[in-house]
């Protein structure tokens, strides 16, 4: 076939729909799938293309480009940690140092275009959804609103007193869904060591709406999230109210594990159930099984009743049948088999 590229390259990093990205004196660059070089050899690295957009390394710091080379961010962060909806997460290249000496970087949100739409102010930023991000800073976690977005009142509504020498504080704040975040509190028993932490929800005002009373939980989907208790799960709405099983051998065995109610349903296995269960919002199940598994099953079932429909005989008699479950004359032998000669022994 035709050569595209110049045999005088290293062998490729990666190739990917429409890139091929190949080195040069210790230097990065790439080429399309024409043979034109659409990419400089003036990176130490380039990362895979995720979104039509990879992370790029230029004097030791970290810049976006896309499929046709142009840099649409800078290099001028220390880090560029991963493309969040139609934003980058970065941190920036200035040093701080915390009180016993340890380096750090803050965090902030570029648009990729460029634009810095959070400021570099953060020591962590651990997501975005519904138009806002998550921050960290010295004082607490809060909501910070993203391009397009109200800013909420009251910025300072999640203490984190753990970082300012409290004995208590919120650890942990996820992403919003539906409105409403997972948080968990901590107490400690004095500054060395961190006691429980328990798991609750707040709205975007940072209201409590459901106490940090629980083990672990998930996030709100359709109006419902589980809840871990004592290794238990369960199904709570938005006022903490639970979720009940209307099968009740089904709650009677419990939940081993609880998914997201992501769909109009919510994946779940019960102790001691062979085969998952879909879970609806209004407390219904339904099992969830291949046609084969389906078909297995319903074999399994009519064995057992062709087993279970059989008088009990008197002591020490068995009772063959054959395979369609037809009854034979008893007799005493010693043991049981299998099928044999067209028949089997109860």
């Amino acid at each position: 076939g035709e050569v595209v590229i110049p045999l005088k390259y290293s062998e490729p990093k990666y190739i990917n729909d429409s890139l091929i990205v190949i080195s040069e004196n210790n230097l990065w660059g790439g080429f399309n799938l024409d043979g034109e070089q659409v990419i400089p050899f003036i990176y130490e690295d380039i990362q895979e293309f995720s979104r039509d957009y990879a992370v790029v390394t230029f004097n030791g710091l970290k810049g976006c480009i896309n499929k046709s080379g142009d840099e649409i961010i800078k290099c001028n962060y220390y880090s560029i940690d991963g493309f969040l909806q139609r934003y980058a997460l970065a941190q920036s290249a200035e040093t701080h140092y915390s009180e016993n000496g340890e380096p750090y970087h803050l965090y902030g949100i570029l648009s990729l275009d460029g634009n810095i739409v959070v400021d570099f102010a953060f020591n962590d930023i651990t997501g975005i959804s519904e138009g806002y991000a998550v921050c960290l800073s010295d004082y607490g976690w809060w909501f910070e609103p993203l391009p397009g977005f109200e800013r909420i009142p009251n910025d300072f509504f999640v203490d984190a007193g753990y970082l300012i020498g409290e004995y208590s504080g919120c650890s942990k704040l996820r992403m919003l869904s539906e409105g409403i975040a997972a948080f968990s509190w901590r107490k400690f028993d004095d500054l060395e060591n961190s006691g429980e932490e328990k798991w609750g929800f707040l709205n975007i005002k940072g209201e409590e709406i459901v106490p940090c009373i629980y083990d672990d939980v998930g996030d709100f989907h359709n109006g419902f999230a589980w809840v871990k208790t004592n290794n238990r799960y369960e199904y709570i709405d938005t006022k903490g109210n639970p979720l009940e099983i209307r099968n009740p051998m089904l709650d009677s065995y419990g939940i081993e594990y609880a998914g997201n109610f992501t769909e109009d349903y919510a994946f779940v296995r019960f102790q001691g159930e062979k085969y998952p269960y879909k879970l609806f919002p209004d407390g219904t199940c339904e099992i969830i099984m291949s046609e084969t598994e389906k078909e297995r099953e319903r074999e399994r079932e009519e064995a057992e009743r062709i087993r279970m429909i059989k008088v009990t005989p008197p002591d020490n008699e068995i009772w063959y049948r054959t395979e369609s479950g037809e009854k034979i004359e008893p007799f005493r032998p010693a043991a049981t088999g299998g099928y044999k000669n067209g028949l089997t022994v109860y």
